[in-house]
């Protein structure tokens, strides 16, 4: 065998053996962080434009993981009462029409007492009876980024509602999210 073929072997196992180390590296550096919580959360909603409301939900729980115990989500929800009870919940104002500074995206953030938070964006419908005072949603979060150990997170959590409404319809919606599913981080 040739000198050039024999440097050309080793250059090859050489390159092999490190693209495979530094494979095993990436994936021991990506941790994957399961996430159920109940969360007790007050939303209020601003009317801004026709049936587009902002929406700014708040929210403590007694079992969230992670130390992630409070919620608050910054959205827009299009709310037509006379024709429908469904509210349809987005961040991007441009989906209701919105347009300008003064409406900025929309984001959801999970926070606790120290510096770790998770971000995200979410997504869904409601349903209100206004005869019997009650509601019940159904909402996907797109995580995309955090603060602390949760930086770089993406995953997806999802979350079903259940509302107690007040006869007086000024007043806030108090509700019960049950969050689900599971995010990553990569370091």
């Amino acid at each position: 065998m040739s000198l050039n073929r024999i440097l050309a072997f080793a250059i090859f196992v050489l390159l092999a053996f490190g693209f495979l180390l530094g494979s095993t590296r990436v994936m021991a550096r990506t941790t994957s962080y399961p996430f159920e919580a109940t969360y007790n959360v007050e939303s209020t909603g601003e009317p801004i434009a026709g049936d587009v409301l902002r929406v700014r939900d708040v929210g403590d729980s007694n079992n969230a993981p992670y130390g992630l115990t409070k919620v608050e989500n910054h959205n827009y929800a299009l709310f037509k009462p006379k024709t429908t009870n469904v509210i349809k919940v987005g961040p991007d104002p441009a989906t209701f029409g919105l347009t300008g500074e003064s409406f900025p995206f929309g984001k959801i953030t999970f926070y606790g007492e120290g510096s770790d938070k998770l971000f995200g964006t979410e997504t869904g419908t409601s349903t209100y009876d206004f005869e019997k005072l009650v509601g019940s949603g159904s909402y996907t979060i797109t995580i995309a980024g955090g603060e602390g150990k949760f930086r770089n997170a993406k995953g997806i959590l999802t979350f079903s509602e259940t509302n107690v409404l007040s006869p007086d319809p000024t007043a806030p919606i108090k509700g019960t999210w049950l969050v689900t599913g599971s995010f990553q981080t990569t370091r």
